[in-house]
């Protein structure tokens, strides 16, 4: 499933020297990684990433984590809805409708598995826009907005929703296996 290794200090110069992963710029690495991986193939499950500031990018539907002392391996753990509506602050970028798809698939409820791609592939583009996205707004037409806010008050129009990533989860010591 690996579809990408990068070489150490990709992420960041090697006069950064490594960095353990409970520090904020390893935080910033992995995100930074996670963006890379989404933006060379949005179906990415999983990343590992180096306290030497190289990654990978996996499509696989596993990741056995190896055992490696020096790398991380990681999954998103899904978007969590903040609520009806784009967000009132902080907009980076906004689509037009059907950026996301043709017009001739139709809109889509907020819990169809269409839906579920445009929103995955709407918080990809606005990370490969800017690497400090916090929020994506998704409509049922296909358009999308980013944003870089510290908040997101969704306004609570009837056809869009607004997201924020949940944290990463570390699946294990390692790199995928």
């Amino acid at each position: 499933g690996q579809i990408y290794a990068s070489h150490a200090w990709e992420l960041a110069p090697s006069s950064v020297g490594t960095k353990g992963f409970h520090t904020d710029i390893y935080k910033d690495w992995l995100q930074a990684a996670w963006a890379k991986c989404l933006a060379k193939n949005a179906n990415t499950k999983f990343v590992s990433v180096w306290v030497d500031a190289g990654y990978r990018c996996y499509t696989g539907t596993t990741c056995n984590a190896n055992g490696g002392r020096h790398t991380k391996s990681w999954a998103p753990v899904q978007m969590a809805a903040l609520g009806q509506g784009h967000c009132a602050s902080g907009q980076i970028y906004a689509s037009h409708a059907w950026e996301l798809a043709p017009s001739s698939v139709g809109t889509k409820g907020f819990h169809t598995d269409i839906y579920k791609d445009w929103l995955q592939a709407a918080w990809a583009k606005c990370l490969a826009k800017n690497a400090n996205t916090k929020f994506v707004s998704v409509w049922v037409d296909a358009g999308y907005r980013c944003y870089t806010g510290t908040t997101c008050n969704a306004n609570g129009g009837r056809h869009t929703k607004s997201w924020a990533p949940v944290q990463m989860a570390a699946l294990g010591q390692g790199h995928c296996a």
